[in-house]
């Protein structure tokens, strides 16, 4: 037979850690009982009339100690017995309980991160203890195992959410939560390069008049991108139908302006209109664009460009003296550079009306 005795860290001096009972049949003298300890250790007392143990100072940490209690009757000749007594230090309750090191853990985890794959761990060591996440919505997004290791549940999305906090704990069973040790817990979700700009309104329409000057804003573009840092800065530019350099556009400001007219453009457009396509596109490693169309009108009826002329500048038409009246004696015929279809309105100066009409 041996008796162990475990002794947590925190007993204190003159703390009784155990009470050694023998029994004896006999009576008198011969049954009466004392104790003693074969080894002389400084930090134990036996107490030799009722073999109490007591702690005479606190104990190492993990010290272990063999001791040898006897038990002896006060008869003639006297008869005694001997036990093996351990005794070991060891945690009490509060120190057994895991603690996280720190209070405060921060995470930066990108909002394109795999699924149930680890982003960071607030383990305790190597061993497995019983993790939880205090808040049931985190709960929700994140997970955590028994190493304290935390994956996702469900994608993120920082145009969403960019943050999370919530509370974990840690403890040795997954039921009793009682004093576990707790830390606070900050995600910060980074930004991928996930969405396009967009223009806003989708369409636009640009009308040329005569008199414009070079470097006259003539309108304004606008497109957003939620993305965040360079995967949300956008930058414009024309794609096309500024073949002949007509205009120009604000790289950072979307602002559209005249630059030049080129009598080309009529000739290749005869009717005055044409389309202008306008990208917005973002800063990201992977950039993402979109496209605007715009249609361009010219005002032809007032364009300097399109005004009427005679091609003969004078003409000298005989007329018979027998020609009776409201007969066509006449006929002019104006058009312009470009042979532009158009309603011409024809006025007579220095007109004898006796004579002619229009």
């Amino acid at each position: 037979m041996n008796v162990q005795i475990r002794v947590p860290q925190s007993t204190g001096a003159d703390e009784v850690i155990a009470k050694l009972v023998a029994l004896d049949r006999d009576s008198g003298d011969n049954g009466k009982i004392s104790y003693s300890v074969v080894e002389s250790y400084e930090m134990f007392h036996l107490d030799s009339n009722d073999g109490t143990l007591t702690l005479t100072s606190p104990l190492p940490s993990d010290a272990e100690y063999l001791l040898t209690v006897t038990a002896s009757d006060h008869g003639l000749p006297s008869l005694s017995t001997s036990i093996p007594v351990r005794v070991k230090a060891s945690l009490d309750e509060a120190q057994q309980r895991p603690q996280f090191p720190t209070t405060a853990y921060d995470f930066l985890v990108s909002e394109s991160w795999t699924l149930h794959i680890p982003f960071g761990n607030v383990s305790i060591g190597n061993e497995p203890y019983f993790y939880r996440i205090l808040d049931s919505k985190a709960a929700e997004v994140f997970d955590i195992d028994n190493f304290g290791r935390m994956s996702l549940k469900t994608a993120l999305d920082r145009e969403t959410k960019d943050q999370y906090s919530f509370i974990v704990d840690v403890g040795t069973h997954p039921v009793t939560y009682h004093q576990n040790s707790t830390a606070a817990v900050t995600i910060r979700v980074t930004d991928t390069n996930d969405n396009s700009p967009v223009f806003s309104p989708l369409s636009s329409e640009v009308t040329l008049r005569d008199g414009l000057k070079s470097g006259e804003v003539l309108q304004r573009f606008v497109a957003t991108d939620a993305d965040d840092g360079e995967n949300g800065r956008v930058s414009y530019r024309i794609l096309s139908g500024n073949d002949y350099g007509i205009f120009s556009i604000g790289s950072d400001t979307g602002a559209l302006m005249f630059n030049q007219w080129d009598d080309e453009q009529l000739v290749r457009h005869n009717d005055g209109k044409w389309a202008l396509y306008i990208e917005a596109r973002d800063h990201g490693s992977e950039p993402r664009s979109a496209v605007l169309p715009v249609q361009v009108s010219l005002q032809l009826q007032t364009w300097s460009g399109s005004a009427p002329f005679f091609v003969i500048p004078a003409y000298v038409v005989p007329i018979l003296e027998t020609t009776s009246r409201d007969t066509v004696v006449f006929t002019a015929h104006a058009t312009n550079r470009f042979g532009i279809p158009m309603k011409v309105r024809y006025d007579l100066k220095d007109n004898d009306q006796v004579c002619f009409r229009n």
